[in-house]
This record gives structure tokens, sequence and C-alpha cells, in this order.
């Protein structure tokens, strides 16, 4: 299984009143809570991860499985998009990834980006879409799991 990975909004929860808190390599702590989360579904899927955050630029593949890993994420296989050269919103980004390469089915998006929600059913139920405010939790993947099952 792949995971289309975002992060802010996911593993760092955006709450307007609270400081980030960076760690010595100067990017932010995870959410303990959406960390764990993350790793059950790597684990009970033998996951990749492919990172789809805006700050998949920022670093290559090599710090970023450094920085994923000092943040207790369990790491397989890792790679990311290609930059976003031409500015595109998360939905457009993604479509046109999925568009242009051969893609399986045997995966899942994790990102609480809205413009997602303009995807087609067959994207929108491999969808795991937190509010940006509380990351990544264990109820909704209890949800989705449910939804995967019928």
């Amino acid at each position: 299984m792949k995971i289309y990975l975002d992060i802010d909004g996911v593993l760092i929860p955006e709450k307007s009143w609270q400081t980030l808190i960076p760690l010595e390599d100067g990017f932010s702590m995870f959410n303990t809570k959406s960390v764990n989360s993350l790793n059950k579904i790597i684990s009970h899927n033998n996951a990749d991860i492919i990172l789809i955050s805006y700050h998949k630029s920022t670093y290559d593949i090599e710090k970023w499985r450094e920085l994923l890993t000092t943040r207790k994420i369990i790491v397989n296989n890792l790679d990311k998009l290609p930059d976003n050269d031409n500015y595109l919103n998360r939905h457009d980004e993604l479509m046109n990834w999925f568009n242009t390469n051969d893609v399986d089915d045997d995966f899942i998006i994790i990102d609480d980006d809205k413009t997602l929600n303009k995807l087609t059913s067959f994207y929108k139920n491999r969808l795991i879409q937190p509010s940006s405010g509380v990351g990544l939790n264990e109820n909704l993947i209890n949800i989705k799991e449910k939804i995967w099952k019928k």
C-alpha cells in the first residue's frame, strides 16, 4: 500500500494559539497521537509513504527519511511528488499525478486540504481527511477501516 501523506494539519495540527516547537533539525515536532495513528496504518499494511506536503521540496529524500525517523515514523520506502512548479492546488496536483502515472488502487491519501472534497468517489473513498486543528487520529482510521471492509 502507498500512503500519499500531507504533514501540516495531519501530523502537525494547526492551532493558532499554539507555537510550533522545532526540534534540533529545525523542523516542527509532530503530534504523538498522529504519529501513533500513522504508524498503525503503516505497520498493518506494510505501507510506503509518498509525501504530498508543500514541504516536500524543502529536503531531499534522505533528509526526509531522517526527519521522519527522528519523529518516530515507521519508514519503509519513501518518495515524494515532484515539485509543484505550476502552483496547482492539492486536488489538481494529485489528479495530475494519478492521471500521468501508473497507479494501482492500493493507496490512501491522508490530507486535510479541502480542495480534495472535489475528488471523485474512487479517490474520496481512499481519503482520510483530518480536521487541521486536530490532525490524524485513531478515530478517523477506525471509521475508514469500517468503510474499506464493506
